[in-house]
């Protein structure tokens, strides 16, 4: 399934379009990177508003051997890949251009502090991945500013 295409059939029938991804493993096509800008292009002159979510930090090393690790009681920790911080801030910049495209970075909400884990729960999937505890958690946390950002677009 061309996922683009998919999404083209479906914009006249939405009110406003957010976008997520692994920028870190997109931006390395430069061929991503202009489609990307033309897709944006378009989404304005259809008079969508748009958000882009910045990438969530993305970790080195197994999450799952870590919470087995806390399991047995010994204190582990993931190291956070810094590459999607690259990415995050070219997708701040292609931001800057467009009018109704604006950024949303919950790379810093606090739920990421103790990345992989929150209170001692697990919230990552796999290394860039939330898990349903860590999807919860980063939706209470980013509820003011989303909120924030559908009453300024509507």
């Amino acid at each position: 399934m061309n996922q683009i295409e998919e999404v083209r059939k479906r914009l006249q029938h939405v009110d406003a379009i957010w976008v997520a991804g692994k920028w870190s493993f997109h931006f390395k096509s430069k061929k991503f990177q202009s489609s990307l800008f033309e897709e944006l292009a378009k989404m304005e002159q259809l008079g969508k508003p748009v958000l882009l979510f910045a990438q969530v930090p993305m970790l080195d090393g197994n999450v799952q051997r870590s919470r087995r690790l806390l399991l047995l009681g010994l204190e582990q920790s993931s190291s956070v890949n810094e590459e999607y911080q690259t990415s995050n801030q070219r997708l701040l910049e292609l931001t800057a251009s467009r009018n109704q495209v604006d950024y949303f970075d919950g790379s810093h909400l606090r739920l990421f502090e103790s990345a992989p884990f929150l209170n001692g729960d697990l919230i990552y999937f796999d290394s860039h991945h939330l898990n349903e505890v860590g999807l919860t958690a980063y939706a209470k946390q980013a509820t003011e500013a989303i909120e924030s950002w559908v009453e300024s677009n509507f």
